[in-house]
C-alpha cells in the first residue's frame, strides 16, 4: 500500500477522557463511538491513540492484502453493519443520506454488536444526538462535547 497522506489532526474532544472515566468500562468492553471510526473518519482512532480510551471499540480499518493479493482497504468489520455505521456518520457530518436502515435491521445490528456503551461526540440537539436518543433513550450523561449511554 502507498503511504497515507498527511491531514489535519483534530484535538481530543472536551469530555472524552472524563466520559470514559465515568463509564468505568471493563478493558474488553465494546464501545460504539459516533462518529464511527474508519478510513474516511479517522478522528476517533486518533483520539483513542492519544488517550488510550476506549480500550475496545466498534469500527476501525485494515490496510493489507485482499484474497487476490492486491492491496485493499476494508472497514467496519462485517458488511451487514455498514449501512447502520454509514448512516450514523452521515448524521454526524450533516450529510444527506437517502436510506436510513429499518428498525429491524438496526436492532439486529445492535444485537450483533452488543456495545457496553455508546459514546457520541455531539450535542443532544444535533441530528445524530436526537437519533441516538430515539434509539437508546436519554443519555446516561453528557460531559463537554460527549454524550454517553451505558447499555
Amino acid at each position: 500500500p502507498l503511504p497515507l497522506q498527511a491531514g489535519p489532526v483534530s484535538p481530543v474532544p472536551a469530555g472524552w477522557q472524563a466520559a470514559f472515566a465515568r463509564l468505568r468500562l471493563a478493558p474488553d468492553a465494546r464501545v460504539l463511538i459516533v462518529p464511527v471510526p474508519y478510513s474516511h473518519r479517522p478522528e476517533p482512532l486518533r483520539w483513542q491513540a492519544a488517550t488510550g480510551q476506549p480500550a475496545s471499540f466498534e469500527g476501525g480499518w485494515f490496510v493489507g492484502p485482499a484474497p487476490n493479493g492486491h492491496a485493499t482497504l476494508e472497514y467496519f468489520g462485517p458488511p451487514r453493519i455498514h449501512a447502520f455505521f454509514m448512516y450514523l456518520d452521515a448524521l454526524w457530518t450533516g450529510s444527506p443520506h437517502s436510506h436510513a436502515p429499518g428498525q429491524a435491521e438496526i436492532r439486529a445490528d445492535l444485537n450483533y454488536l452488543r456495545p457496553a456503551a455508546v459514546v457520541a461526540v455531539t450535542g443532544p440537539a444535533s441530528p445524530v444526538g436526537r437519533y441516538l436518543t430515539g434509539l437508546f433513550g436519554r443519555p446516561s450523561f453528557q460531559i463537554g462535547q460527549v454524550l454517553a449511554w451505558r447499555q
